[in-house]
């Protein structure tokens, strides 16, 4: 029963989300910036070169693959060039990413954890607020995010034929994450990988993968329009991977050729972070201090105290917890990038969220407790907007 109303309440929180959608216009210079991309899209015809205009003149829009904005000026053509329209896709990705949530946690380990795990998710400050934006990095989360959970799959499931299945889908989900904003897709999605097998020794895993079939399918859905573009404006592959990607992680000065960078002292990840999973995030400081303490009191050493307070209690052979490795590893090499906003860590809230409902369950909070957070969630928000 208690499950049943966490689900109603998530049901409502989307709700309000949606009808909220045409509220308030246009605020983020992002959100103006590609609801014109699109919009230029759908008014010229050319789906193959993003456009923007500076300066009054329509220049080619090397920033980003078109993913997001193909989907956006399906929205435009189907409900006109308003807000509604522009802020769908990201809306869209968002409950996408909620029902895999939901279906894979509750496929492996029960439909309570599911329901809890989806709903921390959306009510997840920054995640709630940015399903309704105009920006590319929902739907990025979208496709990063589902890969490693779609990989938790393929390392959980137990069929032959469903782990080859869920292997490709990883491989599917990298392709269109990669068509949407490039590399860190790759990145949002390898970093956690990569650190949980090596933490665990999990190397094996690797073998059973769909390599071929799925190489061939990431490079089928990603290659023609890299190519095609390269081609109808000479040098936007070297801006794109030279500038646009490897550049803007390293240097605060890297030639943007559309505006001036987001500059933030290294570290300021963690901070952004505890403010994308607020207000789960002061619920887990406060177990996992607790959790310490009684560990420190009872002599463990802090090699044993680290991966026993992260321990959130769902696996049974991993030493270190898949949920927890992804967030934080996110967060740790979001420490070291020259250019940051807060948004930039929406790939770790899902990871945070799915660890701190397990945590929850560990430490017996029940689902009585979440679902009395959820109504006053959903109070809080829809007051906000």
């Amino acid at each position: 029963m208690t499950r049943n109303r966490i689900l109603i309440i998530l049901a409502l929180m989307i709700s309000v989300r949606i009808f909220t959608l045409t509220w308030l216009p246009l605020m983020d210079p992002s959100e103006g910036r590609y609801a014109t991309i699109s919009k230029t899209m759908s008014t010229t015809g050319d789906y193959v070169t993003p456009q923007i205009i500076i300066d009054g003149k329509l220049i080619p829009f090397w920033g980003k693959p078109p993913l997001f904005f193909w989907a956006e000026t399906l929205c435009i053509k189907l409900f006109g060039a308003n807000e509604f329209a522009s802020r769908l896709p990201s809306a869209l990705s968002g409950i996408a990413l909620l029902l895999l949530i939901y279906w894979i946690i509750s496929k492996y380990h029960g439909r309570n954890l599911g329901a809890a795990a989806a709903f921390i998710t959306f009510s997840s400050g920054a995640f709630f607020f940015m399903s309704g934006l105009v920006l590319l990095d929902m739907m990025l989360v979208l496709f990063s995010c589902g890969a490693w959970l779609l990989y938790y799959a393929f390392l959980k499931e137990e069929k032959t034929k469903h782990r080859k299945l869920f292997s490709i889908a990883v491989f599917v989900f990298l392709a269109l994450g990669f068509m949407v904003k490039g590399p860190v897709a790759l990145a949002m999605f390898g970093i956690p990988v990569f650190f949980w097998t090596m933490l665990n020794k999990r190397w094996k895993h690797l073998y059973d993968h769909a390599w071929i079939t799925g190489i061939i399918l990431f490079l089928a859905l990603t290659v023609p329009w890299f190519v095609v573009a390269e081609q109808k404006t000479p040098g936007f592959l070297n801006y794109f991977f030279i500038h646009e990607n490897i550049l803007r992680f390293l240097s605060s000065k890297y030639g943007d050729l559309y505006g001036s960078g987001h500059k933030f002292p290294h570290g300021m990840s963690i901070l952004f972070m505890l403010a994308a999973a607020a207000p789960w995030t002061a619920w887990a400081i406060f177990l996992i201090v607790k959790r310490t303490v009684q560990l420190k009191q009872k002599g463990e050493s802090y090699r044993k105290i680290i991966p026993a307070v992260l321990d959130s209690g769902y696996q049974s052979k991993e030493k270190f917890s898949y949920f927890a490795v992804a967030f934080i590893s996110i967060t740790v090499f979001w420490c070291f990038a020259r250019q940051m906003l807060l948004y930039y860590l929406l790939p770790a809230v899902p990871a945070f969220a799915i660890w701190i409902a397990f945590y929850l369950q560990k430490h017996k909070v029940s689902m009585k407790s979440i679902s009395r957070c959820a109504m006053l969630l959903i109070c809080v928000y829809s007051i906000s907007l």
